[in-house]
């Protein structure tokens, strides 16, 4: 799943688009970028990985598009609790050469900005 994952990626994936981010730092330029930061993500959960798409949106003028969604990824870490996030992502595409590559992602969660957290079950 992990390896099938990140390569469905890598074909949708133009070389100098932005990724989403995860953990440090702001901005990740390229694809392996983005590949390490999501493998980190990934190699921090065992087991089965829920992954599910909502309220997914679409767009395109022919030239570009985008989508935008909420992601449902459950697991469990790897000291064995539960993990849940609701991860809000929205992707740019352009079409290049005549396939519609991805040259932005935006990924994030809702922040309290009373505690300064992240929300990451956010409804």
């Amino acid at each position: 799943m992990r390896t099938t994952a990140l390569f469905l990626f890598s074909l949708l994936f133009a070389v100098s688009a932005p990724s989403p981010q995860t953990s440090a730092p702001r901005a990740y330029l390229g694809w392996n970028a983005f590949r390490e930061d999501w493998k980190n993500f990934l190699d921090n959960l065992k087991g089965p990985i829920s992954y599910k798409l909502g309220n997914l949106e679409a767009a395109s003028d022919g030239e570009f598009g985008y989508t935008h969604m909420v992601q449902y990824i459950r697991g469990t870490t790897l000291d064995g609790k539960p993990f849940k996030l609701n991860l809000r992502e929205t992707d740019v595409y352009r079409k290049i050469n005549g396939n519609w590559m991805i040259v932005h992602v935006h990924a994030s969660v809702p922040v309290n900005l009373t505690t300064r957290d992240g929300v990451l079950l956010s409804k």
